[in-house]
């Protein structure tokens, strides 16, 4: 029986599909060597590297990143809805891929996979993972998502070491960082702490959209709660907001749990649910109590296997979905 026409893979598969294609581009090395040194680095940069753990010649390749409490807040004076978040980021080519999930009213999943691949950004939101509701892509949402990736200098400092970005000194506590990739470019202000660790970002380059339409209005990264684990050192509480003419309005905040270094093992990530939200696959996700930023073994499923297991799981609702129809 062939498939129902208007049924669309889901956001799952689309999101497995992407980030096999990303991982395809590299033979994944224990490190990558950056093209740039620590003392090409202005000194406030220099030193957040050197405190970090960084020495220099140490770079990523991609960096899978596990959030826990995670919330999202869709209008300014909404409520922080509970949200499982799992994103990759890769550097040599600036790439970065984040699927999230939620319930809306405790019955509806709702899921959002945010990229920047190819040189393109694009924000793709469905309802029951299927029913797009929306997709903004174009030229400002590629600045947009490219500085997203710059603005992670504070979780991941290895783009500090890139030869797509660039640093000056504004004065004792701001560094400006600018990003170049292709033909999109986008920059943004770095402030450091007293302990000359990074702790906020802001720009204009990630655009507030409202109704199809674009406003350049300040957009804020806060981080917090720098712990060490082993050499390195990371900031483990994050939070974003728009500044808006009638005041902030925050709409992310979470928390860091893991770090996957150079790895292409996905776990559970398409098995990633609505928080409070079974889903029967089978697979039980793993438990995370506490802030934990070194690299764990993971259940033997690599991305072949689990997009399979996934694809699998879409046939047999597709056949349901046809019988449904049918009768």
């Amino acid at each position: 029986m062939q498939k129902h026409r208007f049924w669309q893979p889901s956001i799952k598969i689309i999101f497995a599909e992407e980030l096999a294609a990303e991982t395809e581009k590299y033979e994944l090395l224990p490190w990558h060597s950056g093209e740039r040194t620590l003392k090409e680095l202005p000194p406030l940069l220099r030193h957040h590297l050197i405190a970090c753990g960084y020495a220099g010649k140490e770079s990523v390749v991609c960096c899978q990143i596990r959030w826990k409490n995670t919330f999202l807040k869709f209008r300014p004076k909404g409520e922080w809805k509970s949200t499982a978040c799992l994103q990759v980021n890769f550097v040599p080519d600036p790439a970065r891929l984040v699927l999230m999930r939620t319930c809306l009213w405790g019955l509806f999943s709702f899921a959002a996979r945010d990229k920047y691949q190819t040189g393109k950004g694009n924000m793709l939101i469905r309802l029951l993972g299927r029913l797009t509701l929306s997709e903004d892509n174009g030229r400002k949402m590629d600045q947009a998502e490219l500085v997203t990736i710059l603005a992670e200098t504070m979780i991941l400092p290895v783009y500090a070491l890139q030869p797509y970005t660039t640093w000056e000194t504004v004065d004792k506590t701001t560094v400006k960082g600018t990003i170049r990739h292709g033909d999109v470019t986008a920059s943004g202000l770095f402030h450091f702490n007293e302990q000359g660790l990074l702790c906020r970002f802001e720009t204009e380059d990630r655009y507030y959209a409202v109704n199809g339409r674009y406003h350049a209005y300040r957009w804020t990264t806060e981080v917090t709660n720098y712990i060490r684990r082993g050499d390195l050192s990371f900031p483990s509480s994050y939070r974003a907001a728009w500044q808006l003419p009638g005041g902030a309005y925050d709409y992310f905040k979470g928390e860091l749990s893991r770090l996957e270094f150079n790895s292409t093992i996905l776990a559970d990530s398409l098995y990633l649910r609505p928080v409070g939200q079974a889903e029967n696959t089978g697979h039980e996700k793993p438990k995370q109590d506490t802030v934990d930023l070194v690299e764990h073994s993971q259940p033997d499923v690599t991305l072949g296997t689990a997009i399979q297991q996934a694809t699998d799981t879409e046939n047999g609702l597709d056949d349901q979905e046809q019988q449904r129809v049918a009768s």
